[in-house]
């Protein structure tokens, strides 16, 4: 990935030396330097708790004091979204360009539609 390449979303994870000590012996070189351009420093990380599960929406509700009127993003784990772009960048992007609330979405099977909340939509 070169520096022209590089997502308007910059990400930052802990040291893992020992994941770094098992590239190195694969000879993993090219993953190496990119998994070193992206470990920072230091960093903070801001979190608030959400005492009582009440949903998602409840869950930005109480980070309400800590987000202001700045943009934000909110970024569940459980599914790996693999595109050509990555969809953070997109979204990003589409804000620049147009503003607004938006929503990424995936298409899932009838079958597995119970797992996931849905959208109703029109075309």
């Amino acid at each position: 990935m070169t520096s022209v390449d590089r997502p308007l979303v910059q990400y930052a994870i802990d040291e893992a030396p020992e994941l770094e000590r098992s590239l190195h012996k694969k000879g993993k070189t090219d993953l190496l330097s990119e998994l070193k351009s992206i470990n920072m420093e230091s960093c903070a990380i801001a979190y608030i708790c959400q005492h009582h599960a009440m949903g998602l929406g409840h869950a930005v509700w109480c980070a309400r004091r800590l987000i202001g009127d700045k943009p934000f993003a909110v970024l569940l784990p459980d599914d790996v979204i693999s595109a050509q772009k990555l969809f953070l960048q997109q979204m990003v992007e589409a804000y620049a360009e147009i503003g607004g609330s938006m929503v990424a979405t995936m298409q899932v099977s009838r079958k597995d539609a119970s797992t996931y909340g849905m959208l109703d939509i029109e075309k």
